[in-house]
């Protein structure tokens, strides 16, 4: 009996001993995934800590910031993680005939004496690289006007071709406005928007811009002629 209980024994404490090291194992592959994961979040909570650590940012600006310390959450929502053949590049007076003719297709967009081939050659003279268009294939499918005066940036006419909305192309294209104007010091940036353009709100409002209800717009006619038709 005593010979029995001592092979019970031996076996019991080699099975103790053997899940003993194996949870060990498991313990160190364990610990061996989670590092990586938590030295990316350091890695993150670092460089959120520095971007806000340099001063207080517009409520416009927050968004982009949180995007640039977090790739995999901008391409998620710029729409360009996947390759899909849409380049973005500045604007040039030879994209007049196409962006004109976009803009007169796009529901909120209201054009008049300021966006003539003269006017609209003017304002980009004036502000150079800071506005954009998109192109696929050859084909222009997205564009926006952007400007400063020396305080606050100012975003004009964000279009996008119907067949390609809903894809963050239009969220891109006034990311890389944003960058541009905070590059030049620019800290704020305005948009005008229709107020029964209830379709161009929730964008401007799920891309981070705030209403401002404690302004108003007022605004003079300088041409002379009041035009029959509204715009900005």
């Amino acid at each position: 009996m005593n010979k029995v209980n001592c092979s019970i024994s031996r076996r019991l404490h080699r099975i103790h001993f053997r899940h003993r090291t194996g949870l060990r194992e498991t313990n160190a592959r364990l610990a061996g995934l989670l590092k990586p994961i938590q030295d990316d979040t350091c890695r993150c909570r670092l460089a959120i800590s520095r971007l806000f650590s340099v001063g207080s940012v517009d409520s416009v600006s927050v968004m982009s910031l949180s995007h640039q310390a977090n790739p995999k959450a901008s391409h998620a929502t710029s729409g360009s993680a996947k390759d899909d053949g849409v380049v973005v590049r500045p604007f040039c007076m030879k994209d007049y005939e196409d962006v004109f003719a976009l803009w007169r297709r796009s529901e909120g967009v209201e054009l008049g004496a300021s966006d003539t081939r003269a006017a609209i050659a003017a304002y980009v003279r004036r502000n150079p690289g800071l506005s954009f268009v998109a192109h696929r294939k050859g084909q222009l499918v997205g564009t926006v006007l952007c400007g400063h005066d020396g305080r606050r940036g100012y975003l004009h006419h964000l279009a996008v071709s119907k067949r390609h909305r809903r894809a963050g192309l239009g969220r891109r294209l006034v990311d890389k406005c944003l960058e541009r104007l905070r590059r030049i010091d620019i800290h704020k940036c305005n948009i005008f928007v229709f107020a029964d353009n209830l379709e161009g709100m929730t964008f401007w409002t799920r891309t981070g811009w705030t209403p401002r209800p404690d302004l108003r717009l007022l605004q003079i006619d300088l041409s002379g002629a009041c035009s029959r038709k509204r715009s900005c």
